[in-house]
C-alpha cells in the first residue's frame, strides 16, 4: 500500500514538472505554439473531385503558352462559381479562401493554385 503511495506521488510530481515546463518555459511555449497552429492549420481532407473540377474550369480558359490570370470563387465549394477579379478588387488578411491562379508554362504545362483557406497572417 505504500509503495502505491509512493508510485503515485512521484508519478504526479513528473507530471507536475512537465506541465511547468510546458507552460512557464520558452521551450513549452513553442510546443505548445506549434501545436496550435497545426491544428489550426489542418487543411482536412483533398476533396479531388471538386479541385479537379476548378481545373477543368481553368482549363476552359484556354490560356496560352506562358500566360499567368487569377480568378476567384466566390463559393469555394462550386467549381461553376470561378469568376475573373473585379477591378481593384481586394480581400483582406483572412479572406482570401476561393482565391485560383493559373499559368501556362511556355512547353503547355498548366499549373493551377487554389487557396482552400486562409487564417490570416502567414497562415493561408
Amino acid at each position: 500500500m505504500k509503495k502505491k503511495v509512493v508510485v503515485g506521488l512521484v508519478s504526479l510530481a513528473a507530471v507536475a514538472v512537465l506541465l511547468g515546463i510546458l507552460f512557464f518555459t520558452p521551450v513549452g511555449f513553442f510546443v505548445l505554439f506549434f501545436i496550435q497552429v497545426r491544428i489550426q492549420q489542418n487543411a482536412g481532407t483533398f476533396d479531388r473531385p471538386r479541385f479537379e473540377a476548378v481545373v477543368e474550369e481553368v482549363r476552359q480558359l484556354r490560356l496560352k503558352p506562358g500566360e499567368s490570370v487569377q480568378r476567384r470563387l466566390d463559393d469555394i465549394h462550386d467549381p461553376k462559381s470561378l469568376r475573373p477579379l473585379k477591378a481593384h478588387e481586394v480581400f483582406r488578411r483572412g479572406e482570401g479562401a476561393g482565391n485560383v491562379w493559373a499559368t501556362m508554362t511556355a512547353s503547355g504545362k498548366l499549373t493551377v493554385v487554389i487557396e482552400t483557406r486562409d487564417l490570416g497572417h502567414a497562415g493561408a
